[in-house]
């Protein structure tokens, strides 16, 4: 199913230089996978996620976070931001961020926050979904208000555009 491209064909700029035989590198789906570049692991998306976000040729990044607490992701983040001037978006679960679960959330949003000025850090709630449930005659024992979405869109330099979807926390688990 997977099948490996070099870099130098037909890949977009920003992947010049990155190692595809590295531990947890993606392999690159054949030119007739349309735009889907892999379907990756957590681990497979969170070492390029951090290549792509600290990368001279990132733009702008935004992610979408429920849980988040990997150190590689906060110093990607202040090193594209510090070094290239990168925009940086975070819009992540305001539960989840002021005493989630996952302990050192508000400890990695500080970091970032202390090293770099302008990036962007957004609590947000999810909807009410008991509304929702009625609708369809079923019910939930509780409506939290859950900001769940796991993505992160870059944008780099040529126009390129780059979005990560799935299931994936950005967390070390």
């Amino acid at each position: 199913f997977k099948t490996r491209l070099t870099a130098s064909v037909g890949s977009p700029t920003i992947f010049e230089g990155y190692d595809l035989k590295a531990d947890d590198a993606i392999q690159f789906l054949p030119k007739g996978g349309g735009l889907l570049l892999d379907l990756m692991t957590a681990r497979q998306t969170h070492k390029l996620a951090a290549y792509m976000i600290k990368s001279p040729k990132c733009r702008s990044f935004c992610f979408t976070l429920f849980t988040f607490d990997l150190d590689e992701i906060v110093d990607s983040t202040v090193e594209g931001v510090v070094k290239y001037g990168t925009e940086a978006t975070f819009f992540i679960d305001r539960q989840s961020a002021l005493g989630g679960q996952t302990k050192n959330t508000k400890d990695c949003l500080s970091r970032m926050m202390g090293k770099c000025k302008g990036v962007q850090i957004m609590l947000v709630d999810g909807k009410n979904i008991q509304a929702a449930y009625r609708e369809v005659g079923r019910s939930v024992p509780s409506a939290k208000r859950k900001q769940h979405s796991k993505t992160l869109l870059v944008e780099c330099d040529h126009g390129e555009v780059y979005l990560f979807v799935g299931s994936t926390n950005w967390t070390v688990s």
